[in-house]
């Protein structure tokens, strides 16, 4: 997973030819539902690869605890959220691009 801050995404950018003129980001919480499994089916989902890195015979002792430490920030009136943040950029092509 990737998870740039504005500016070093405006690098990025930058270092391959074009120019940002807006950047932003916000917090967009997701609801994933009232289900007491939600935030570990999501984790299954989107974390596969993570989740499948665990032994199997220790991956619901694993998830149990990513819970355990989740739900002070993410379970709130009974509903699990995901802490999806959007990053939004305009960037206008310059012309030639430089190396990274």
């Amino acid at each position: 997973w990737f998870f740039p801050s504005v500016g070093e995404y405006a690098g990025i950018l930058e270092r391959h030819g074009l120019e940002v003129v807006q950047a932003a980001v916000w917090d967009r919480p997701t609801p994933l539902g009232d289900s007491p499994g939600a935030m570990r089916s999501w984790i299954e989902v989107f974390a596969a690869a993570f989740v499948e890195a665990v032994p199997a015979a220790d991956r619901d002792a694993h998830l149990t605890e990513v819970e355990r430490l989740a739900r002070p920030a993410l379970f709130h009136d009974g509903v699990w959220s995901a802490d999806y943040r959007r990053l939004r950029v305009v960037a206008i092509h310059t012309g030639g691009a430089t190396s990274p």
